[in-house]
Formats: C-alpha cells, sequence, structure tokens
C-alpha cells in the first residue's frame, strides 16, 4: 500500500510548489518521479503543478517566478 502526501498549499504560489518543498513536505524523488510521469504538468524545470489541465496566466507567471527562485 503506497501513502501518499498531499500537494501543499502554498500561499502566492497559484497551486504550484517546487521539488526542495514537495520534498521538504514529505514526498519522496520516487513519489515526485511517478507522479510527474503519470498526472502531474512541469510548467517549468522543478516547478510541478498537480495537475495536467491548462495554467492560467497568472499562474504561469508564479511558475516563471518559483524558477528564478530555485
Amino acid at each position: 500500500m503506497t501513502t501518499e502526501r498531499a500537494f501543499p498549499d502554498i500561499p502566492g504560489q497559484r497551486g504550484l510548489a517546487t521539488v526542495p518543498q514537495l520534498l521538504e513536505a514529505g514526498w519522496t524523488r520516487s513519489a515526485l518521479r511517478q507522479a510527474r510521469a503519470t498526472r502531474w504538468q512541469e510548467p517549468m524545470p522543478r516547478v510541478l503543478a498537480p495537475h495536467r489541465g491548462p495554467l492560467d496566466g497568472q499562474a504561469r507567471l508564479a511558475a516563471a517566478a518559483l524558477w528564478a527562485g530555485t
């Protein structure tokens, strides 16, 4: 049985999180690889969204800011 952590809801990040934030929240690298391959998207390197749907302009801007800060 696999126990999955919740995707963190970090204020101001428009539903996105960086890989370091997810690791800090208890995700394993293996779980992140699996989620990326099956149900998440990576709008910028090391920035993840917990869905494969479209991102609005504000979310894309937040992804760019998170990427620039990582």
